[in-house]
């Protein structure tokens, strides 16, 4: 099972005094374990930072969408990694890129996609916002300005195209 393994939440991380939780993640990182956070506002979190420094691959999900665990959920990504960046804090534009990296780049190794970006020969997926860097997509969440799954265009201007709303 090495290497296709997630731990989802790992609170006890989050808890673990810094002997014990380096020690873990120095054993996740060499058994390529992944870590799949949410970054919930009430609970211990595993510290990002320290968990990417160990070579753990962190991806940030939702846990739920407007269920009882998360009543105040919903699946935007760009939301995600906003609450991912304020959770744990991070407030300089680079920081700020790690919380978006979660959701995208380091989502897509954790998930094991293997032919992920934007790279001649890959899934046509995409979204498009209209904002000067990284860190303002994420700050702004602006409204979507194209959305493509598999080289379909889905959305535009934040509206569900018509011939998609029954897929």
């Amino acid at each position: 099972m090495q290497g296709k393994v997630a731990i989802s939440h790992g609170f006890c991380l989050g808890d673990a005094s810094e002997r014990e939780r380096e020690a873990l993640l120095a054993r996740m990182a060499r058994l390529g374990v992944v870590l799949i956070t949410s970054a919930p506002p009430s609970r211990s979190v595993p510290p990002l930072m320290a968990c990417r420094q160990a070579g753990v691959t962190v991806l940030g999900g939702n846990d739920g969408i407007r269920d009882t665990w998360s009543p105040y959920g919903n699946p935007d990504m760009l939301e995600r990694a906003m609450l991912i960046g304020m959770r744990y804090n991070l407030r300089r534009d680079d920081e700020i890129e790690v919380a978006l990296d979660t959701v995208t780049h380091s989502g897509a190794r954790g998930c094991g996609f293997e032919a992920y970006g934007l790279v001649l020969g890959n899934r046509a997926d995409l979204v498009l916002v209209d904002t000067r860097t990284l860190a303002q997509a994420v700050v702004s969440r602006p409204v979507r300005k194209l959305v493509v799954a598999g080289g379909r265009i889905v959305a535009r201007s934040g509206v569900l195209q018509a011939d998609v709303a029954s897929l």
